[in-house]
């Protein structure tokens, strides 16, 4: 499966609140709330020079009060971006691995444990709160993260597991056509090393085979050894690697 393949999936899995074509780019912008929805996919050949479009998404990005982004694979085009970037002064934050596998009735039939894992499409406000409460420094956009998770742009299903009355652990998965992306797994401090994120990842998986997807993927930090262990008993391999090219605060 190719990178463009997934990166086209990612924008259809995970949302932004508006896009912009331009010239084979993708612009995505969502009030600076999560780097896959704030950035450019260069994923299509273009004509315009490339000083050109870099000067106009820094027009674009700087006029929503946002910090130019391009998400840099393997696959962008042109293939001269990043050295182009890099000798602008971009930084490169945020070194990812993409993670896939093919889904199957094998998958279907995975126990997830004895944990139990509960899934429901419908959005839920307290599963938000569990999320923001696990990762606090991202609290400040709640009002943001609603907009996304409540958006046309794929089909979710949400996965809490519950202790005692409080949610322990979260995750999403969002599909489209034949395709899953699964999103924002986190875990409590307090619940973590007790196999829950391997559950949720688990019960995603087939539940996503359930609805009709074949293909499952995610990402994760490359510097995230542990995630990645999980991801792999699950079944994942690595499909690619990216990062985020930003401008400097000026």
């Amino acid at each position: 499966m190719s990178i463009t393949t997934l990166e086209e999936y990612t924008c259809r899995t995970w949302p932004a609140l508006e896009t912009v074509p331009y010239d084979g780019w993708l612009m995505r912008f969502a009030d600076g709330c999560t780097n896959r929805a704030n950035a450019v996919y260069p994923l299509y050949p273009s004509s315009f020079d490339i000083d050109r479009k870099i000067a106009h998404v820094e027009q674009e990005y700087s006029a929503r009060q946002l910090r130019p982004t391009f998400k840099m694979t393997d696959a962008v085009l042109p293939p001269a971006l990043d050295s182009v970037l890099a000798s602008s002064g971009y930084e490169i934050i945020e070194n990812s691995v993409v993670m896939s596998m093919p889904l199957s009735s094998d998958v279907y039939q995975v126990d997830p444990g004895s944990v139990s894992v509960s899934l429901t499409e419908a959005f839920d406000s307290a599963w938000l709160d569990a999320y923001l409460e696990i990762q606090p420094s991202r609290a400040s956009q709640r009002a943001a993260y609603q907009m996304l998770l409540t958006s046309n742009t794929g089909k979710r299903v949400y996965a809490s597991i519950v202790i005692d009355g409080r949610i322990a652990a979260v995750g999403l998965s969002s599909r489209s056509r034949d395709h899953a992306g699964i999103y924002n797994m986190a875990t409590h401090p307090d619940y973590r090393g007790q196999g829950f994120a391997e559950a949720i990842v688990r019960a995603l998986q087939s539940d996503a085979y359930q609805r009709g997807s074949r293909v499952v993927f995610l990402s994760v930090s490359a510097a995230n050894e542990t995630a990645q262990r999980v991801y792999r008993r699950c079944g994942f391999v690595q499909s690619y690697r990216y990062c985020y090219r930003v401008r400097p605060s000026m």
